[in-house]
């Protein structure tokens, strides 16, 4: 018999215990997300490890208010031998996630920091591939969010995703095929190529209601050649995004 009192505290010192969902506590403010070795990666099966994108790492994020979402907490390190091996996947949902979460609470918002790392973005990619992964990672973190001890004491709040896409090149094979602006693609397609790099698209998490998000397009700035890591710097996006107010809204 386990007692249904104090469960959602006690499920909440698990999921930090575990990492799953877990407070923030570096006082660095650094946080690094690395790529995990995916056979089903279309990236990896088109070019193996040559020139993948491994490493992202986040400076200047908050200390306070800030948690972190691992979609893949099994394979970090140290995390992987304390779980039972049955167990490991306890705590996953079937369909493609981002790599990594960071939940920021201020001023009534609930931000949610979806980072996705790949080898080359292309306005396809994005419609077929990245949307659907801040989609399904919405919708799985939205039942952590619901179930979780801490996060009800901000019940004023709104949500507010917003994705962090992170790559070494940025390709358009197909220029000028779908240039319907009402499409991702196609929106993608033409504000990049206007020099865009923040870009509000549409998304429906089936366990949220659909909303337009804030979308960074953050391009590796080491050339020749390029590296498998780069940095990126929270407090700069988070600056932007306040920026920006009410188009959030």
């Amino acid at each position: 018999m386990f007692p249904i009192k104090n469960i959602r505290e006690y499920i909440t010192n698990k999921l930090d215990e575990i990492t799953v969902l877990r407070k923030f506590r570096d006082n660095t403010g650094i946080l690094t997300v690395a790529e995990t070795a995916d056979s089903n990666d279309e990236d990896r099966k088109q070019h193996g490890d040559k020139e993948l994108l491994n490493k992202v790492e986040i400076r200047s994020v908050p200390i306070d208010n800030v948690w972190v979402f691992e979609n893949e907490f099994s394979q970090q390190p140290n995390i992987a031998d304390r779980l039972i091996n049955d167990q490991r996947g306890a705590f996953t949902s079937a369909g493609r996630k981002v790599e990594k979460t960071i939940i920021y609470y201020k001023s009534n918002r609930l931000y949610l920091f979806m980072i996705e790392m790949k080898r080359t973005i292309s306005p396809r990619k994005m419609q077929e591939d990245v949307v659907k992964k801040f989609e399904n990672s919405l919708s799985t973190l939205s039942v952590f969010i619901s179930a979780h001890f801490e996060f009800p004491q901000f019940e004023d709040a709104g949500i507010y995703p917003v994705g962090i896409c992170c790559y070494n090149y940025y390709e358009d094979l197909n220029p000028s095929r779908n240039r319907d602006p009402k499409r991702i693609a196609g929106n993608v397609r033409i504000k990049y190529a206007n020099g865009d790099r923040l870009i509000l698209l549409p998304i429906e998490p089936i366990g949220l209601n659909r909303m337009k998000s804030p979308i960074f397009f953050f391009e590796n700035p080491n050339r020749n050649p390029v590296t498998k890591g780069f940095t990126i710097e929270l407090d700069n996006i988070i600056s932007e995004i306040e920026n920006i107010g009410n188009m959030l809204s």
